[in-house]
């Protein structure tokens, strides 16, 4: 830990000299201060457990959401009237609110994981088509499988979506994440080109129109809301500013915790503790990607980014599942396997009035998250032995060459 200073003050200095000694028309300090970063990430290599870890728990926090978002809430029915006084239904539903806040987190910090990471990596089409094949991949074949089975009638309409799940928007994050990622390069130009100052105001701007801290207030639903192509460009600007240029490494998880105390009040006010001194129906309600959970997500990443953790068995259990975890959600939340995982396999009523239910509630969601890594596992051995990612990078490294140099004779005319 003692040496990370000296060296980091070393590659400032030698960054100050070369550029004082070439002074490069054009070139920006923010670029040498990318490099200090990217040199002290180098030293840190330990530190990439932490976004491992926080990917695992995120997918598994959006497993938790979809059980409350498609199956639980879904069928929900505390009572059917009276009054609602502090039983067992009350209780559980109360934590099963505070959970669902919490895994609300899961989307803003997975997108800013990756805005982290790629904020200094160049573009490649083979990291995007490679990504395109395995959305494809479980698209295509859970819809086979399930028609095989009996539980999907064979639609042509439906085909065309599983061939297109990408367009057709099959799965909502997918499409918002594979834009992001063919927008990056974009993304990265402007960054490295602005200086800090800049960088700050445009995610100043950008949040004034991607955040909803009010009903309807500021602009965040009007451009798309939290499920929106806008909103993912702002999260990842936002990691972006913290790698380049958030150099500390202190604790957040105190502001974590406030964030999560103000996302959780008002709402919770509305619909559960008027409710409940009223002697009316309490109502699930939900929490906005783009309102208070930014702030709550923003400082559980910036917590996690400061952690120093031990490896251990269960640690690096934990990293070595980590690419496989896109899967759980391209399995589990795809529209035939959600509509006959959450609807039929589960037995709904009477859920909350378990003494056990948040015990039973974790469980299930560990096994629906085992299994999908598990299937996840045995596709990439396939992959391995047919070949298919090998193919796929090799082609696309030839269009991209292709692209290259007809964008370049195209420039040069």
């Amino acid at each position: 830990m003692g040496f990370r200073r000296p060296l980091e003050f070393y590659y400032l200095n030698l960054q100050t000299l070369l550029y004082l000694k070439l002074n490069l028309p054009g070139k920006k300090m923010e670029i040498s201060t990318q490099n200090i970063n990217i040199s002290h990430d180098m030293v840190s290599q330990k530190r990439f457990i932490n976004f491992d870890l926080l990917r695992v728990a995120a997918m598994f926090g959006i497993v938790v959401q979809h059980y409350f978002a498609h199956g639980l809430y879904y069928h929900f029915n505390i009572s059917s009237g009276g009054v609602m006084g502090l039983s067992m239904s009350s209780c559980n539903f109360m934590m099963s609110e505070i959970v669902y806040e919490i895994c609300h987190v899961a989307v803003n910090c997975y997108v800013m994981i990756t805005g982290y990471f790629m904020i200094t990596k160049s573009f490649k089409l083979s990291r995007l088509a490679v990504l395109w094949v395995e959305v494809l991949f479980y698209a295509v074949s859970l819809y086979a499988v399930l028609c095989c089975m009996g539980f999907q009638t064979f639609q042509v309409k439906e085909l065309t979506n599983v061939i297109f799940p990408i367009t057709f928007k099959e799965y909502w994050f997918m499409t918002n994440y594979m834009g992001l990622l063919i927008f990056a390069p974009v993304l990265n130009v402007f960054v490295h080109h602005v200086s800090q100052s800049k960088h700050l105001l445009t995610l100043i701007g950008l949040g004034a129109i991607s955040l909803t801290l009010l009903v309807k207030f500021p602009l965040g639903d009007t451009f798309g809301g939290g499920y929106g192509f806008l909103w993912f460009i702002f999260l990842y600007l936002v990691a972006g500013y913290v790698r380049l240029y958030a150099r500390t490494m202190n604790r957040y998880g105190r502001k974590a915790i406030v964030a999560a105390v103000i996302t959780f009040t008002y709402p919770a006010w509305m619909h559960i503790f008027i409710p409940l001194f009223d002697g009316t129906n309490m109502t699930p309600f939900g929490f906005s990607y783009n309102g208070f959970v930014f702030f709550f997500s923003l400082y559980v990443f910036l917590w996690v980014r400061g952690l120093t953790i031990k490896e251990n068995g269960l640690t690096s259990c934990l990293v070595k599942i980590a690419p496989y975890t896109l899967a759980v959600y391209l399995i589990s939340d795809n529209a035939m396997v959600r509509k006959l995982l959450w609807q039929k396999m589960f037995v709904w009523q009477g859920m909350l009035d378990d003494s056990l239910f948040m015990f039973k509630m974790l469980t299930s969601c560990l096994i629906i998250f085992t299994i999908c890594i598990g299937i996840d596992w045995c596709r990439k051995k396939m992959f391995e032995l047919v070949g298919i990612n090998r193919i796929v990078r090799l082609t696309s490294e030839k269009i991209e060459s292709v692209i290259k140099r007809a964008v370049v004779t195209f420039a040069s005319s």
